[in-house]
């Protein structure tokens, strides 16, 4: 197992008898650097180890694989911890942190990073989502949403569905809502079946001036051309939910 971990002290004096919530307790500490932690698999006789990973804050993990004595990880990474820009509220990530998926690779027999891989696309991104079926495996596609506006000042939020590939190293098929339009909650990918290559990206759209939710789909490899397919909401929903796909089943298999 690897976890990606960032540079944050906690003042437990506080937290235990100053009466401050968990959050308040934690101090920034960037220049500590930031780890990875490998923990072997059960039944192993393997100890674990750590290694450096240079600086950022990592709030979730793409996916991670082991692929030929090495072991892959790859996040979003943070220039700084994002949790800050979630208030208050409705000043919403006013100074949103550069963010940008990044590849580590760790040679299992030297225990050394060997590799850091960063793509270009730097949007303040969050809700990275795989094929779940590619869990734990080598893969190249990801999903995530991204802040178009993030380098101005004031409150704004997601209104980019990205497609990033590692094949190709970069995020090049990119979906912008209009203005006015949000984009909410980690998409979700369905794939058929029997053909995964066959497959759509699921999201949430939510319209600020009517107050008015769908949900939307997009082929998966191919989101800027935008959705396909709208389905309205009675009601929003709560924009910073996590997704999951499972196929509905009859007999004689899915459908």
């Amino acid at each position: 197992m690897l976890f990606f971990l960032s540079p944050f002290l906690m003042n437990f004096e506080r937290f235990s008898k100053g009466g401050a919530s968990v959050m308040e307790s934690l101090s920034w500490q960037p220049e500590l650097g930031s780890h990875i932690f490998v923990a072997p698999r059960a039944g192993s006789q393997s100890e674990p180890f750590t290694v450096e990973a240079g600086a950022g804050y990592c709030l979730h993990v793409i996916n991670c694989f082991e692929d030929a004595g090495r072991l892959v990880m790859d996040v979003l990474l943070l220039d700084a911890p994002v949790y800050p820009e979630y208030q208050p509220v409705p000043d919403l990530f006013a100074t949103a942190p550069l963010c940008r998926p990044v590849r580590f690779v760790i040679d299992q027999g030297t225990r050394a990073l060997v590799e850091t891989r960063a793509m270009d696309y730097s949007l303040a991104q969050d809700f990275p989502s795989i094929d779940v079926a590619r869990a734990g495996r080598a893969y190249d596609d990801f999903w995530m949403l991204g802040i178009s506006q993030r380098a101005k000042p004031g409150r704004k939020f997601f209104d980019q569905l990205a497609h990033g590939s590692w094949r190709s190293g970069a995020v090049e098929d990119i979906y912008t809502a209009p203005q006015g339009v949000y984009l909410c909650g980690e998409p979700c990918f369905a794939g058929h079946p029997l053909d995964r290559e066959d497959a759509v990206v699921i999201c949430e759209r939510f319209e600020a001036a009517s107050n008015a939710a769908s949900i939307i789909l997009f082929e998966a490899s191919n989101v800027a051309a935008g959705p396909i397919a709208s389905i309205p909401l009675r009601r929003p929903v709560h924009p910073g939910y996590h997704t999951a796909f499972v196929p509905a089943t009859k007999e004689g298999g899915p459908q």
